[in-house]
């Protein structure tokens, strides 16, 4: 249940990844000026570092809300299970008539306040999100494939000092398409873990 739906929101943001490096690469093609270039493969990073941004929240809190036994799990850190208690309040402040209401909101408080990509460092969110809680054990299969998620780390700082006008100091030739390549195959593997672990059976067509 639900398969689909994670397939369709990987994909999404697969084709916006790969519309946005087709785009930074064909203005390549038409621009000389240094300045020019490099202020092009900036804007182009932080459109990237920004898909992976929402497309861990938008996949993940979709997850969530559809395997109701996954946010059962409890949590080893008390401080972290003790912020997604919920109090009456909470449920009828937020409550609106709509189905799976509480599931998408327990999600959504899960996601943002325990597992928060934006607020980890990247080697955070997979060491206690994706191979802690989830059980994918992603550090080692990214290493297996020769995937190099520690600079998924570093370019968040590079994006993160674009946005705040810091002083950065970019390599010519590696930096953007090293950054589309390692967005992409990190996007490919969640998918793959994610499909084999929760989903490891094909839905059977129903022939009669």
């Amino acid at each position: 249940m639900g398969k689909g739906e994670l397939e369709s929101i990987a994909e999404k943001f697969k084709n916006e990844i790969s519309t946005t490096n087709s785009v930074i690469e064909e203005i390549y093609l038409k621009i000389e000026e240094k300045d020019s270039i490099d202020l092009i493969k900036k804007m182009g990073l932080v459109y990237l570092m920004t898909y992976l941004e929402a497309f861990n929240r938008k996949f993940f809190i979709k997850f969530l809300s559809i395997n109701p036994p996954v946010m059962a799990k409890s949590l080893k850190n008390k401080k972290d299970q003790k912020k997604l208690t919920m109090e009456y309040k909470d449920i009828v402040y937020d409550f609106y008539d709509e189905e799976g209401f509480l599931q998408k909101y327990m999600a959504k408080k899960m996601y943002n306040e325990v597992f928060d990509y934006y607020r980890l460092n990247i080697d955070v969110f997979i060491s206690k999100f994706l191979d802690d809680f989830l059980e994918l054990d992603f550090q080692n299969e990214s290493q297996k494939r020769n995937i190099d998620i520690k600079m998924l780390k570093e370019f968040r700082k590079i994006r993160n000092s674009i946005v705040h006008y810091k002083t950065i100091n970019l390599k010519e030739e590696i930096n953007f398409k090293k950054c589309h390549n390692t967005v992409m195959d990190y996007i490919t593997l969640v998918e793959e873990l994610i499909f084999n672990k929760y989903y490891p059976q094909q839905e059977l067509v129903d022939w009669f």
